[in-house]
């Protein structure tokens, strides 16, 4: 998964919201195993999501993405699917987030 979010509506939990809809759906209805999330290198706002809802950093892509005007870094977050069943009954997680 990757993200974007206007810089006016963020810190409202939309992106936590949809992220958690999007694992929710690929690990229940789609049965995956695994769900990754790339971050620009930089973007401490965007590494946070994944680690709020369990992901754990995985790995460093250089040079992933062409921003404005020079190549950025990615560092991808992995949450296996085994790990996020056991986040379910962790109050410091919140993989079952509602509307």
């Amino acid at each position: 998964m990757g993200y974007w979010l206007d810089a006016g509506r963020q810190g409202e939990g939309i992106m936590s919201i949809a992220c958690n809809s999007l694992i929710e759906l690929g690990f229940v209805q789609l049965n995956l195993q695994t769900i990754t999330i790339s971050c620009a290198q930089g973007n401490q706002k965007s590494q946070a999501i994944p680690k709020r809802l369990g992901f754990q950093a995985h790995q460093i892509m250089p040079d992933k993405e062409w921003l404005y005007d020079h190549y950025v870094s990615h560092i991808v977050f992995k949450l296996i699917r085994e790990q996020w069943l056991t986040l379910q009954g962790t109050p410091e997680a919140t993989p079952s987030l509602r509307i």
